[in-house]
C-alpha cells in the first residue's frame, strides 16, 4: 500500500509594472525668447579685440511695448544692437570716446515680421540698416569704440559687468547674430541677407543661429568657440522619470531626428551616450535624491535639461517562496524509509532599506498531518539541505549573503537559519536556489498509517519562511 505526503508552503508574488516610452518626432523651430531667456557668450574678450565693428541679426518682435535688447556688450561702454521704446525705432548705440553714438532706424517695426539687422562703425561713421536698406549714417569724431571688457557679450539681453540685465529682454524670436571685426559694406549687407552667415567669412568674429534645439547652448559657427550659455528657455526635451521604485527609474526623453547624439549624465557619472530616447536605471539607493542632466547634441548647439528625482523608501521583504511541492510516494514495507522533495520555485529576498542592519531568511516546517486529521507524524522528521545557489539580480553590486552550510531539521519548535547577510551585504534582491531533493523526509513504520480500508492515506505540512531584520 503507498502512503503519499506532500508539502505545501506559502507563495508571495509580486509584479513589477515596466513602463513604455513613446518616441514622438521633433523637429527645430524658431527660438522664443519670450522676455525672460536669453544666450551669455562669457566675457567675450574677443569681441573687443577690433577698432571696427558690425553686428547683425535676423529677428522678430511680439511686443513693441518696453525697450529690448537684441545683441549687446555695451554697460559701461561697448555696443548694443537694441529697441528702443521711447522712439519705437531699432537702434545701434556705441560708446564712442566718452559718447554714446546711435544710428537709428527711419520706422518703427511691425509685430510678428522678420527683420534683417545690420549695425555697423567703420571708425568714423556709424551705419544701420534694416532688410538690406541704409536707415542712418551718422558721422562722429574718429575714434575707437570703447570697450567693456569685464561685461559678457549677449544675445537677448543687455547684461550688467558684475551679472544681471539693465535693459529689458527681447521679446520675440531671434534666428541669426553675428560680430564681425570689420564695417560691413552695403554688398556684404545684402549678401549677407540672401545667404546668411557661414562661419568662415572674413573678418567674421562670432556667428550663432539659435533655433528650439539650442535652448542649453547655441554653437559658435567660427573656429573661436565663444558658444553661449542659455538660460530660462524651456527645454526642447525634458527629461521625464516613470516607474521610480526603491531601486531606480525609467528615464526617457522626446526624440528627434535633427539631434545627433543625447548624453544622459547622473551626477558626475556618464550614463549614456547614442541616439536613444530612453534609459533604465536598476541599481539605486532608495529613499535618496539623484541629479541629472540631459544633453541633446544638435548641429546649432544643445538643449540642456537638469531634473532631480527621488527613490521610493525601501522595503525588506520577501517577494517568492516555492508554492506545492511533492514527495515521492512511499509503500509501507516494516522498515525506515526516506522520501524527497524538489522545490519548483527559486526564493527571493529584497533588502533595499537606505539604513541596513543586515537579514537572515529562516524556516519552520509544522508536523505533517494526515489529510483526514486524524494522525500527526513527530517532531524532527524533516530535513533540509543547505542552499546550492544565491544569485543578486538587481541592485547596486554587493557582497553575497552567507550560506548556512548544514543540513537541518526544520520541524522542530524553533526556526532554522538558512541564509544571513551582514549590514555590508545582502543589498538589493537576490535568487536563493536549493539543491535537487533539498527536502528530506525520514518514515518510521510506527509512524506511518494508511486507511483502513487499505488506501493510500496523503499527509501535509507547511513550510514558513521568514526573512528577519538583523544579522
Amino acid at each position: 500500500m503507498k502512503s503519499t505526503i506532500r508539502v505545501l508552503t506559502t507563495l508571495a508574488l509580486l509584479f513589477f509594472l515596466i513602463g513604455i516610452n513613446k518616441e514622438s518626432a521633433y523637429a527645430a523651430s524658431d527660438l522664443n525668447f519670450n522676455n525672460n531667456a536669453y544666450f551669455e557668450i562669457g566675457n567675450g574678450s574677443q569681441i573687443d579685440s577690433t577698432p571696427k565693428i558690425s553686428v547683425q541679426a535676423l529677428v522678430k518682435f511680439t511686443s513693441l511695448d518696453v525697450p529690448q535688447a537684441i545683441a549687446c556688450k555695451a554697460e559701461g561702454g561697448g555696443f548694443c544692437l537694441e529697441y528702443d521704446v521711447n522712439d519705437k525705432t531699432v537702434q545701434l548705440s556705441l560708446y564712442i570716446d566718452g559718447v554714446y553714438r546711435i544710428a537709428n532706424a527711419n520706422s518703427s517695426p511691425t509685430l510678428n515680421t522678420w527683420y534683417h539687422i545690420v549695425g555697423t562703425y567703420d571708425g568714423t561713421n556709424i551705419r544701420l540698416y534694416i532688410n538690406g536698406v541704409l536707415q542712418d549714417d551718422v558721422q562722429s569724431a574718429p575714434g575707437q569704440a570703447t570697450k567693456t571688457p569685464t561685461t559678457p557679450f549677449a544675445i537677448g539681453q543687455n547684461p550688467k559687468a558684475g551679472g544681471g540685465s539693465t535693459y529689458t529682454k527681447f521679446h520675440g524670436y531671434i534666428r541669426e547674430v553675428s560680430v564681425w571685426n570689420k564695417a560691413l559694406t552695403q554688398t556684404e549687407v545684402n549678401s549677407i541677407r540672401s545667404n546668411g552667415v557661414k562661419g568662415y567669412e572674413s573678418g567674421l568674429v562670432g556667428a550663432w543661429k539659435p533655433n528650439s534645439l539650442t535652448t542649453g547652448k547655441v554653437y559658435d559657427l567660427t573656429t573661436k568657440n565663444m558658444d553661449g550659455i542659455g538660460y530660462r528657455f524651456s527645454q526642447a526635451f525634458p527629461l521625464i522619470a516613470s516607474s521610480i521604485s526603491d531601486l531606480g527609474m525609467n528615464l526617457s526623453w522626446t526624440k528627434s531626428s535633427e539631434i545627433s547624439s543625447y548624453k544622459l549624465v547622473r551626477g558626475s557619472s556618464s550614463l549614456y551616450s547614442g541616439t536613444g530616447n530612453s534609459y533604465s536605471e536598476k541599481a539605486l539607493v532608495s529613499d535618496t535624491n539623484y541629479d541629472y542632466t540631459l544633453t541633446a547634441i544638435s548641429t546649432n548647439g544643445e538643449s540642456i535639461d537638469s531634473k532631480t528625482f527621488k527613490t521610493a523608501v525601501g522595503e525588506l521583504a520577501i517577494l517568492q517562496v516555492p508554492s506545492a511541492i511533492n514527495f515521492n510516494p512511499i509503500t509501507l514495507n516494516g522498515a525506515d524509509q526516506k522520501s524527497y522533495g524538489t522545490f519548483n520555485q527559486k526564493i527571493i529576498v529584497k533588502d533595499t532599506r537606505k539604513s541596513r542592519n543586515g537579514w537572515k531568511l529562516v524556516v519552520k516546517a509544522a508536523p505533517l498531518k494526515s489529510s483526514n486529521g486524524v494522525r500527526t507524524f513527530p517532531s524532527n522528521k524533516i530535513a533540509l539541505k543547505p542552499v546550492s545557489a544565491i544569485t543578486q539580480t538587481s541592485g547596486a553590486v554587493a557582497t553575497k549573503p552567507s550560506i548556512t552550510n548544514s543540513t537541518q531539521l526544520i520541524d522542530t519548535s524553533s526556526v532554522k537559519k538558512i541564509v544571513s547577510a551582514g549590514t555590508n551585504t545582502g543589498q538589493g534582491v537576490y535568487e536563493i536556489t536549493l539543491p535537487s531533493q533539498a527536502l528530506e523526509l525520514s518514515v518510521n513504520p510506527s509512524n506511518a498509517y494508511v486507511n483502513p480500508n487499505g488506501s493510500s492515506l496523503n499527509y501535509y505540512t507547511d513550510l514558513t519562511w521568514t526573512v528577519e531584520p538583523g544579522a
